[in-house]
C-alpha cells in the first residue's frame, strides 16, 4: 500500500526559530523552541551500533553482544532475556511479542509474531461465566488471566532466522544476572509498592519481591535462583523444555493447581508465525517508508491510516505546539482507533484483510468524515471496506553491519497476572484481557471491541505493540517502539512526526509532549508533566474534553546518521538507556 502526500517546506517556522536563537533580545522564540531544553533527554552517539532499551543493565548486555561481533538480532535476543531478569514488571519469559528486523544482506525486512494464545479450554463466554460466579478480575489476576507464552519460542525463532553468535552466549548474561543478582534501582520498589496489594496475594510472588514481608528497597541485591535455573535450561535445550519437557509439565501442574486452564498440548502446539511486514510510504517524502507489523498487531494498519488522514487535514502546515496540530492528531486518531477496535484481531478470525483497511478508495471514503475545522465526536463508527494496550518493553537496535531490529514484548499490565510460577521465578502474563473478554465493555486500557477480537481457543489477542523501522531510500533510518498499551501507537507516530516533519533532533522528539485519543472514551489525554503551554486551555475552549494523564507510552529510539554512525535516545519517562558499542 503506497500513499503519496505533499511535503511543503516550513519556511516561516524555520526563520522564526533561527531569529529566536540569534536575536533573543529582539524576538521571543516560538513555544516549540522555548521548551526544547525542558522536554529533551540525553543523547547517545556511537560510531558503531547502539542498543536502546527500557533498562540500563539490559541495554549494556545488548551492547556487549554487538562488541563481541554479534549482529542486531543477537543483541535483541540477549537484551530481551536480560530484561526478563532486570525488569520483572514488563520483561518476560511468560509473555509474548513481535520482532521486526532489517537484513542488510537482502535489503529486506522480516517479522515474527510470538504473541500469546488463548488456552484451548477458553471460549467467548468464559469470563462472563466467571463474573456470574463471583470470581473478580479473572481476566487480570492470577493464572486464569494468562495466555500461552510465546517469548521463549519467539526469541529462539529470531536467533534461528537471523542470529550469528552461539545461542548459549546470548542467554548467559541473563542467567548470570539472575544467579548472581543485581542492585535494585529506584523505580522497581516504587512499582512494587503501587501493585503491592495484588502482588502479595501469591506466595510465590511474595517470596521473591517481598523478602521478610517487606518490599525490596533501592540498593538491595535481587537474586533469582529459580529464574536462573530456568534460563539455564533454555540455554542448554532452547525452548524444548519450556514447551514439551519437564519445565512444561511443572508449569501446567502449577497453573492447574492455581485454577488456570492450561494443558500440555496448549504448550506443545504453540507456534511462532513469520509474517510479511506492512510497509507504507511516507506521504510527505517518497524516500521514506514506515515498516511495521501486521495483525494481531495494530501498528501497520494504524500508521497507514493515520498518514492518510493527517495528509487530508494538512498536518504539515501546523506547528508542533499549536492547537491546530493537536486537533488534526485527535480527529485522525478518532477514525483510526474506531477501525482498529472493530476490525482488527487474530488474522484467523478477521473478516477483512489489512489491505482492505489501507485501500486508497476506502481511505478517501473515511477521510470525508474528518472535520475540516472544529471538532468531531466519538459517535462516528468504524467503516465497512469492500473487498473481493501497562506493561510492555521495547528494544531498538542498529548494528555496525547495517542491520536493525525493533523488538517489543509484553506481559500486559505491570507485573502481568501478578502470579510468579512457583519454582520457575517468572511472572505469567494477563494477556487474556487484551481479548474482547466482555464485548461492548472496556478492557483495562478503556478499549472497546466489536467481537472480532473475542476469546477463541488458541487464537491470538489484538495488540498495540508496534515495533517499527523507518527506511530512507530502502535503508534503516529510525528504529522505534514503545511500552504503554494503546498509547504505543499514538506515541510512536508523534515521535516520528516531531523528527521528520518538525526537524527536532532524536532526543528532542522522544522527550517532547504527546497527546492521546482512542475514539472511546471521547477524552483527550495530555501528559500531566509534559504539556505545551496553554494547549489544554485552548483545546477545552474548542470543546474537547481534556484529561491530565499521569503516564504516557515510553519510546525507545535509534537513528542511523548519514556518516554511518548511530544515535540512541531512551525515553526520559523511563529508566532506559542508550548503550553504545564504542
Amino acid at each position: 500500500m503506497v500513499i503519496t502526500l505533499n511535503h511543503p517546506i516550513r519556511t516561516i517556522f524555520l526563520v522564526f526559530f533561527l531569529c529566536s536563537m540569534l536575536l533573543p533580545c529582539l524576538l521571543a522564540p516560538p513555544a516549540s523552541a522555548q521548551h526544547r531544553g525542558e522536554f529533551s533527554n540525553p543523547l547517545l552517539e556511537s560510531a558503531g551500533g547502539v542498543v536502546v532499551a527500557g533498562d540500563s543493565l539490559a541495554a549494556r548486555v545488548g551492547a556487549s553482544i554487538l562488541r563481541e561481533g554479534g549482529n542486531a538480532v543477537d543483541a535483541a535476543v540477549a537484551t530481551a532475556f536480560a530484561l526478563a531478569v532486570t525488569l520483572p514488571e514488563a520483561g518476560n519469559l511468560g509473555g509474548g511479542g513481535f520482532l521486526l528486523a532489517y537484513d542488510p544482506t537482502s535489503c529486506t525486512c522480516w517479522s515474527l509474531d510470538f504473541r500469546e494464545t488463548a488456552p484451548s479450554r477458553a471460549d467467548s463466554l468464559f469470563y462472563p461465566r466467571k463474573d456470574a460466579e463471583g470470581v473478580e478480575e479473572a481476566s487480570l489476576l492470577g493464572p486464569l488471566s494468562s495466555g500461552i507464552p510465546g517469548s521463549p519460542a519467539g526469541l529462539w525463532a529470531a536467533w534461528k532466522r537471523g542470529g550469528s553468535l552461539p545461542w548459549e552466549d546470548l542467554v548467559e548474561p541473563a542467567r548470570r544476572l539472575a544467579a548472581e543478582g543485581f542492585r535494585v534501582g529506584e523505580k522497581m520498589p516504587r512499582h512494587l509498592q503501587e501493585k503491592m496489594d495484588q502482588l502479595r496475594l501469591f506466595d510465590s510472588t511474595r517470596k521473591i519481591f517481598f523478602p521478610q514481608g517487606q518490599v525490596l528497597q533501592p540498593g538491595d541485591r535481587l537474586v533469582q535462583p529459580d529464574l536462573a535455573r530456568v534460563l539455564g535450561e533454555l540455554q542448554a535445550t532452547g525452548p524444548a523444555s519450556f514447551y514439551q519437557g519437564a519445565l512444561a509439565r511443572a508449569m501446567v501442574e502449577e497453573v492447574k493447581a492455581a485454577g488456570g486452564l492450561w494443558t500440555l498440548d496448549d504448550l506443545a502446539s504453540y507456534e511462532v508465525r513469520e509474517m510479511k511486514p506492512i510497509a507504507v510510504n511516507d506521504p510527505g517524502d517518497p524516500s521514506l517508508q514506515l515498516v511495521s507489523v501486521p495483525p494481531p498487531s495494530s501498528g501497520g494498519v494504524f500508521f497507514g491510516q493515520m498518514l492518510s488522514f493527517l495528509d487530508a487535514l494538512h498536518l504539515r502546515e501546523t506547528a508542533p505546539d499549536g492547537v491546530e496540530r493537536a486537533r488534526v492528531l485527535i480527529e485522525s486518531m478518532r477514525l483510526a482507533f474506531a477501525d482498529r477496535n472493530r476490525h482488527l484481531g487474530d488474522p484467523l478470525s478477521m473478516l477483512l484483510p489489512p489491505d482492505a483497511l489501507l485501500d486508497p478508495n476506502y481511505l478517501r471514503q473515511r477521510t470525508r468524515l474528518l472535520p475540516a475545522a472544529g471538532i468531531g465526536d466519538s459517535t462516528v463508527e468504524a467503516g465497512d471496506p469492500i473487498t473481493e494496550p501497562v506493561h510492555t518493553t521495547h528494544i531498538s537496535i542498529l548494528d555496525e553491519k547495517g542491520g536493525a531490529v525493533a523488538l517489543t514484548t509484553t506481559i500486559n499490565s505491570s507485573f502481568g497476572s501478578k502470579w510468579v510460577v512457583p519454582g520457575a521465578g517468572f511472572f505469567l502474563n494477563n494477556e487474556m484481557d487484551d481479548f474482547d473478554t466482555r464485548p461492548g465493555k472496556p478492557n483495562i486500557y478503556g478499549l472497546i471491541g466489536s467481537g472480532v477480537n473475542r476469546v477463541r481457543p488458541r487464537h491470538r489477542m489484538l495488540s498495540s505493540m508496534s515495533p517499527t523501522i523507518v527506511l530512507r531510500h530502502g535503508r534503516p533510518w529510525l528504529v522505534l517502539g514503545a511500552r504503554g498499551g494503546p498509547r504505543i501507537l499514538s506515541s510512536i507516530l508523534q515521535v516520528y512526526l516531531y523528527r521528520e516533519v518538525d526537524g527536532l533532533s532524536l532526543e528532542e522528539a522522544v522527550g517532547a509532549p504527546r497527546l492521546h485519543h482512542q475514539w472511546k472514551p471521547a477524552t483527550v489525554d495530555l501528559e500531566a508533566e509534559r504539556q505545551w503551554p496553554g494547549l489544554a486551555d485552548r483545546l477545552q475552549e474548542m470543546g474537547y474534553p481534556v484529561d491530565a494523564a499521569s503516564w504516557m507510552a515510553k519510546v525507545q529510539a535509534a537513528e542511523r546518521m548519514r556518516d554511518g554512525g548511530a544515535l540512541g535516545a531512551a525515553d526520559p519517562r523511563s529508566d532506559g538507556l542508550a548503550a553504545p558499542v564504542r
